[in-house]
This record gives structure tokens, C-alpha cells and sequence, in this order.
């Protein structure tokens, strides 16, 4: 019985995710964006300040991915893929999204959602196993990417 009941919380709060990314995307029947160009080009509005309603549809699409991933990591259904320390706000997300999105214009074609993935991947990597290598007897240098520990 409690396990129906933490499944169909977990149902009804990725099913209000959706719906909040379908009224996002001002409009348009569907409940995400078609490709990363499409993102990057309401990511760019956003940075420029050109388009409010654009610029505003990416900010909640970056934010809602993210909190998508999280609270499908706290239900233990997918593994944590990056990591976004806590005082990082909203315009810093969408810039590593912008930024992604220029340098890979090879995947400007692709679903956006896995377009911003990617990008979090890239800039906030988790530290899936630690490589030390002894440098002398009594220190260890860590060899690696910045990433955290999730």
C-alpha cells in the first residue's frame, strides 16, 4: 500500500512537471522544445534580454530539467548524472545551456532536453570513482576532472 501510494506521488509530481513545461512553452501543443536549436535560440533571448517570454521559457526549461533529474535521484530511479552546488542561480544555468549549445552545433538537431543534459554533464560532472596516484610515501594527488562527489 505505501508503495502505491509513493508511486503515484512520484506520477502526479513528473506529471505537474510536464504540465508546467507545456505552459512554458507559451502555447505550443507539446510539452518540451523540438531540438537544441530551438533551445538555444530562446536560451540567447534569455542572455540578451530581447524577448522576455522566450527568455523566460528557457530559464524555466533549464530549471525544470534539473529538478526532474533531482527528484528522480531522491526516488532512487536514476542515478545522479551531474552535480549543481547550492547558490547557483538561474542565469548561470541557462549561460552553460547557451554556451553548450554554440560549441556543439553538431547537436543542435537533437531533443532539447538531451541537449541540456549534456550540458550539465559537461560543466558539473560526478565524480563516478576517485584515481590517486602516490607521489611519495605520505601524499596522494588527486588526478581528475573538478567534479564532485554525488
Amino acid at each position: 500500500m505505501r508503495k502505491l501510494l509513493i508511486l503515484t506521488i512520484q506520477c502526479v509530481l513528473f506529471l505537474s512537471s510536464l504540465f508546467c513545461l507545456l505552459l512554458l512553452s507559451h502555447g505550443q501543443a507539446q510539452a518540451s522544445f523540438n531540438t537544441g536549436s530551438e533551445l538555444l535560440e530562446k536560451c540567447e533571448a534569455y542572455g540578451n534580454k530581447t524577448n522576455v517570454a522566450k527568455g523566460n521559457t528557457c530559464a524555466g526549461y533549464v530549471e525544470g530539467i534539473d529538478d526532474v533529474h533531482t527528484a528522480f535521484n531522491g526516488w532512487k530511479q536514476i542515478d545522479k548524472n551531474w552535480y549543481i552546488s547550492e547558490g547557483m542561480v538561474t542565469s548561470q544555468l541557462v549561460r552553460v545551456v547557451a554556451k553548450y549549445l554554440q560549441e556543439h552545433p553538431q547537436n543542435l538537431h537533437l531533443e532539447a532536453g538531451g541537449t541540456v543534459a549534456n550540458a550539465f554533464i559537461e560543466a558539473f560532472p560526478c565524480e563516478v570513482r576517485r584515481k590517486f596516484i602516490r607521489r611519495s610515501h605520505e601524499h596522494f594527488q588527486y588526478r581528475g576532472s573538478n567534479s564532485k562527489s554525488c
